[in-house]
């Protein structure tokens, strides 16, 4: 029954072309007193086990009070098997040590997932991976539970884009993410292709960050109104 009253709701949301409030607490209360964010993505190859690409968009909170996108800086942090997954963990923990009271917004379980593994892999406390766990708020997780929208799916692609979100490469996702991480390492001596298509996966990468704030802004002006309708 719950689930049949849930698949009439949301189909009548996609009918009227409405959103509609699922809960009335703040959908993102950990950015209130915040001092910005990393937006986090990763890019995978499924077939080799191997998440090749951690990737984050610093995003600050500017002297008024108000988040900056004018500031935001990507940061791509490439896991080379060669290098092995310590070096890669290094990086890592010193880029989100830099920003330690910042909350990681992800979109989806992927992120989370991968990042808490690799921690415990690595030898960090049930404590330290506990803190870690805390930080990363999944964006995908709080759109289901605060709102329910005239879409047939939440995935960030059309969530996103539904919000007027656009991908700065025509067709790009995962899968062509994947091919152009496969063409850059090449088949030479050193197994490096082209620099064009490193740099290509680090736009489409930079862009599902940022298509994870364009959510999270949505859900920060929705929390903001509801706020003002209930002091009013």
């Amino acid at each position: 029954g719950e689930v049949a009253r849930s698949l009439v709701a949301q189909a009548r949301v996609q009918r009227d072309g409405r959103v509609e409030p699922l809960m009335a607490s703040p959908s993102l209360p950990e950015l209130q007193g915040a001092p910005g964010v990393l937006l986090y993505d990763i890019e995978s190859d499924p077939d080799a086990r191997h998440d090749f690409l951690h990737g984050f968009v610093r995003l600050p909170r500017g002297d008024n009070g108000r988040w900056d996108p004018a500031a935001a800086r990507y940061h791509p942090v490439l896991a080379l098997a060669r290098h092995g997954e310590s070096r890669c963990w290094q990086r890592l923990q010193a880029l989100l040590a830099h920003y330690k009271n910042w909350p990681v917004l992800h979109y989806g379980e992927t992120e989370a997932l991968a990042l808490s593994r690799m921690a415990q892999r690595q030898g960090q406390t049930d404590a330290e991976v506990t803190a870690l766990r805390h930080r990363l708020i999944d964006v995908h997780v709080r759109v289901r539970r605060h709102w329910r929208l005239p879409l047939s799916g939440y995935g960030l692609k059309p969530v996103a884009s539904w919000l007027g979100f656009q991908w700065s490469q025509v067709g790009a996702d995962g899968a062509r993410a994947l091919l152009w991480w496969r063409q850059w390492q090449g088949t030479g001596p050193e197994r490096r292709g082209s620099d064009h298509a490193l740099r290509w996966i680090f736009q489409y990468n930079r862009d599902d960050c940022l298509a994870t704030w364009a959510v999270a802004d949505w859900l920060l002006q929705r929390d903001a109104s509801s706020s003002q309708v209930v002091e009013g």
